[in-house]
C-alpha cells in the first residue's frame, strides 16, 4: 500500500522479518530461482545455521552451492597508512579463518550427501561493503538464491537482524533470498 516502489518491504513485512527470530525466513524475487544458490559465511554461528540449513533442505538432490565469504577494506585509503587501518596479519588471519569456516561448511555438506563438485567456495576482499559484494556475485554468478544467517559478527542482542542481511534484503531485487536463524 506504500507509494514507494523501490522499497522491497514495507513496514510491517519489515517488522515481521526482524522478530521473526525463531524461524528462517524464505523471500522469493521475480526471477525463478535455479539450481544454483549462493550462501554467505563468515566465522559466526547463524552462518553456520545457515549452511546446515542448506543441507538439511537440499541434501542429496541436485543443487550447486557456492561458498562465500567478503572481507572488508577501503581501498581508498593511502598505500602508506593501509597498514594502520588494516594491518597484513589480521587481513591473512581473516582469509585464513575464511578458509577454515569454508572446510568447516563443506564437511557438513557433503554430510548431508553433497558431492563435492557441487560444492565451490569463493572469497573476495578489499570490498567496501560486504553486503553489496554479496548481491553482485548473486547477479554476476546467476545465482537463483542467496542464503545468510540473521545476524553475523555482532554480538549486540538489540539487533534482531545484522547488518549485512538487512542491507541485502533491501539490495537484492528479483532474487530468492533465506534469513536463517
Amino acid at each position: 500500500m506504500g507509494t514507494y516502489k523501490e522499497i522491497i518491504l514495507g513496514s510491517v513485512a519489515k517488522k515481521l522479518v526482524e522478530n521473526a527470530a525463531f524461524l528462517p525466513v524464505l523471500m522469493t524475487g521475480e526471477i525463478p530461482p535455479n539450481d544454483k544458490f549462493l550462501v554467505a559465511v563468515d566465522s559466526s554461528e547463524n552462518a553456520l545455521r545457515a549452511v546446515d540449513y542448506v543441507a538439511e533442505i537440499l541434501g542429496g538432490l541436485d543443487f550447486k552451492i557456492n561458498l562465500f565469504h567478503a572481507i572488508r577494506s577501503d581501498p581508498s585509503i593511502h598505500p602508506g597508512v593501509a597498514h594502520i587501518f588494516f594491518p597484513k596479519e589480521s587481513l591473512e588471519d581473516t582469509e585464513s579463518g575464511a578458509i577454515t569456516i569454508f572446510d568447516k561448511s563443506k564437511r557438513r555438506l557433503e554430510e548431508a550427501s553433497f558431492t563435492s563438485d557441487q560444492i565451490n567456495t569463493k572469497l573476495v576482499s578489499g570490498v567496501l561493503s560486504r553486503a553489496e559484494a554479496i548481491v553482485k556475485e548473486a547477479r554476476e554468478g546467476d545465482y537463483g538464491t542467496i542464503v545468510l544467517g540473521r545476524r553475523g559478527l555482532s554480538k549486540v542482542k538489540e539487533f534482531l537482524i545484522g547488518r549485512v542481511s538487512n542491507k541485502v534484503i533491501h539490495i537484492i531485487r528479483r532474487r530468492a533470498l533465506w534469513i536463517v536463524t
